[in-house]
């Protein structure tokens, strides 16, 4: 099964002023995945200085540009992995917060059809 890692911080922050100790711990860690066959995509995400956010209320639509000062936990980046089992996707989220220490990872199962073997909703060609 397919599970979204969705990787929080609690402060905003530019990737240009990342610690490089970080991409030193993270990239030994993705590259793992990777090897594995495990890690389908991944990405850090940009500062929400440069977000949008898009909402619909009562039928209209807001798009207000960042930053967001209502904010408390930020998404700075994702992980689409395949697991055989929760647990599995726990794990490496475990292993995860030892490269990237104070954050919060949500690790949450696709929703590929209603049932077994149903083709559910088909986004991308990795669908397939």
């Amino acid at each position: 099964m397919r599970y979204m890692m969705l990787i929080k911080h609690f402060k905003d922050y530019d990737h240009a002023k990342v610690p490089a100790a970080l991409y030193a711990a993270m990239g030994p860690f993705v590259e793992e995945l990777i090897k594995q066959g495990v890690m389908i995509d991944g990405a850090g995400l940009q500062p929400m200085a440069k977000a949008t956010q898009v909402r619909l209320s009562r039928g209209r639509i807001a798009v207000t540009d960042g930053p967001f000062t209502e904010t408390k936990e930020i998404v700075g980046g994702y992980a689409l992995c395949e697991f055989k089992t929760r647990e599995e996707a726990v794990a490496m989220a475990t292993q995860f917060h030892g490269a990237a220490p104070d954050s919060l990872a949500r690790v949450r199962g696709h929703i590929r059809g209603a049932g077994a073997g149903e083709p559910g909703l088909r986004l991308s060609a990795l669908d397939e």
